[in-house]
Parts: structure tokens; sequence; C-alpha cells
């Protein structure tokens, strides 16, 4: 917390995470004003919000790709997906609604919607940022990058929020990523994602991942 308070830049909200938890599961809102009575739970972390991103018909979303770590070499998906939440955006919000809930996604009558990243304006240039921003942190996946073989893979789902400028904010790593959303991410993001994870081990030529490392 001490981190937290001496932050550099100023910071409105922070988002408290258990890291044992994935789905936005427990996740908290505070204030910079909180953060001197806040007592960090255990098994969290605490992260600097991020405000100045840009929107969706003036709600908040959130963006994954897709990498695969395989034999020591480092392979970036060429789609992603984005969630796109149900309220109407206010920055500086600590509503759990507002800056985190994306439950019911996998329902077409749910107000949260999913969609291809490819569908979005700026796609190309988005992932460019996204392939630079994945190869800056090689050096935190070092290890696990040294991990794997012919046999031995991880796949990673890295969540980052679209900035007002068009740059981009990493904002989480999951090492054991969720593939189960909607019909249409299942079909057209999700099972295309694992035949060319395959065709790649199998030696098989593939069009759709792109060798970063």
């Amino acid at each position: 917390m001490t981190e937290a308070i001496a932050h550099l830049e100023p910071v409105n909200i922070w988002f408290v995470k258990p890291f044992h938890l994935s789905g936005g599961r427990d996740i908290q809102v505070i204030t910079a004003a909180d953060l001197p009575s806040f007592k960090l739970p255990k098994f969290n972390i605490i992260q600097a919000g991020v405000e100045n991103i840009q929107l969706m018909a003036g709600k908040k979303f959130t963006s994954r790709i897709y990498v695969l770590l395989w034999d020591q070499q480092v392979y970036l998906f060429d789609d992603g997906f984005v969630v796109v939440h149900a309220p109407q955006y206010e920055k500086g919000s600590t509503d759990y609604s507002i800056q985190v809930d994306h439950r019911g996604y996998e329902s077409a009558q749910s107000a949260v919607e999913m969609r291809l990243a490819s569908a979005l304006p700026a796609f190309d240039q988005t992932m460019e940022k996204a392939t630079t921003a994945t190869q800056k942190i090689l050096p935190v996946l070092a290890e696990a990058i040294a991990a794997t073989s012919s046999k031995r893979y991880i796949l990673l789902g890295i969540d980052y929020l679209r900035l007002e400028d068009g740059n981009i904010r990493f904002i989480e790593i999951n090492a054991i990523p969720n593939f189960v959303h909607s019909p249409k991410i299942n079909k057209m993001l999700n099972i295309p994602f694992f035949e060319h994870t395959m065709r790649i081990m199998f030696g098989l030529e593939s069009d759709r991942f792109r060798q970063i490392a």
C-alpha cells in the first residue's frame, strides 16, 4: 500500500484483485482517498486504474489477445476479442458493474456484448502495438518460455485497454484463460486458435500465428 500511496503519477481509482480468481470475481475498486486506511486482503494485489480509455457507445470495453509459448518460441494469434460492459462509463466511478462486471457475455440476450477484435476500427495498428507490447514483457515471461519444449506449451490470454490516444495498456496476463465464450467467438476465434495451435505443434503451415520471439 505504501508504494500505491507514493505512486508518481496521479491515479484516481485502484483495482484490488485476488490473484487466485478469474472472471472479475471479488475484484474491488477503491479511490485514492481510500488508500491510507485500506487493508489489502491476503492473496490480493493492487493495480493503478487507467481512465483515459477508448469507449464504445459510451461504454467501457476490455480486449484480449492470445499468445502461444511453445518450444522456446513465442507466437501471437492474429485476432482476439473485446468485451463491452453493459452500463455507461463514468470516469472515476468505483461501481463494480461499470468497471469490472462482464457476467452474461455468453448469452445473446445479455447487455454485455462480445465482439471480434478485428471488427474494431484501427485493428491492424492496435495489433502492431500489442505485438510490440508483448515483446517488451518477454523478460517477465522468460522462465515460462524456458520451461517449454516440443512437448510442453503454455497458452496465454493477455488483457488490455485501448487508450484515447490510440495506444494500449496491458492490464492482466491469464495463464489459464477461459475459452468458452459466446457461440460466435467460440466458432470464429477460439476453435481456429486451437486448430492453428495444433498446426504449429505438428509442423504444419499456419497463416494465423505470427512468431514474435
